[in-house]
């Protein structure tokens, strides 16, 4: 996962955007953010740490820094509506 967000590619970067229905620029924009944000979601994706919190709070960042990004803001959008 850490060399999947400090890459900001990858079969998780690639997995994250397929299952949110990333066109090609949203998953582009995706590993941009990913790479953005590798610090606060590596720390909270350790896998020695692993909680049900942690992965709710991980999940919580990445949307609110996809809300902040005028490339995925639609994408989170759209997601949201379809739920």
């Amino acid at each position: 996962m850490s060399e999947a967000l400090a890459l900001g590619q990858g079969e998780v970067v690639d997995e994250l955007a397929s299952g949110l229905g990333l066109d090609e620029a949203e998953h582009v924009a995706l590993g941009k953010l990913l790479r953005k944000e590798r610090r606060v979601l590596g720390d909270l994706a350790d896998p020695g740490n692993l909680t049900l919190e942690r992965a709710a709070r991980f999940a919580r960042h990445l949307a609110d820094s996809m809300m902040g990004d005028a490339t995925l803001r639609p994408a989170l959008e759209r997601n949201v509506s379809a739920s």
